[in-house]
C-alpha cells in the first residue's frame, strides 16, 4: 500500500511520539529501526505539533493513518472525530 502523504504523527523529538520511537528502536534494534524510519520518511508523513492534530487530520480524511496515543484518540471520539484505534 502506498501511503505517501497519508500518515500523520507528532514531531518525534518530543513527548510520547519520541518515547514510541525509542521503544521501537529498543525492540527492533538499530538496523531495523533505521530501515523503518527511512521508509516512513520516504512516504513524506505529516509532522505536526501534537497528537491532537494527528487525530484531526485522520478525522478530516487528510491522513489515513495517525500515529498517536490513546488519550488523544478518546478525546477526538468524544468530539465526534471519525477515528478507529488499532492495537
Amino acid at each position: 500500500m502506498h501511503l505517501a502523504r497519508k500518515v500523520a504523527l507528532a514531531f518525534p523529538q518530543f513527548g510520547t511520539t519520541g518515547a514510541h520511537f525509542n521503544a521501537l528502536r529498543q525492540h527492533w534494534g538499530d538496523a531495523a529501526w533505521e530501515t523503518w524510519c527511512r521508509a516512513l520518511a520516504a512516504n513524506k508523513p505529516f509532522l505536526v505539533d501534537g497528537n491532537s492534530v494527528v487525530v484531526k487530520l485522520v478525522a478530516q480524511g487528510e491522513a489515513w493513518v495517525g500515529m498517536t496515543d490513546s488519550d488523544d484518540i478518546a478525546d477526538g471520539q468524544r468530539k465526534d472525530c471519525r477515528s478507529h484505534p488499532c492495537p
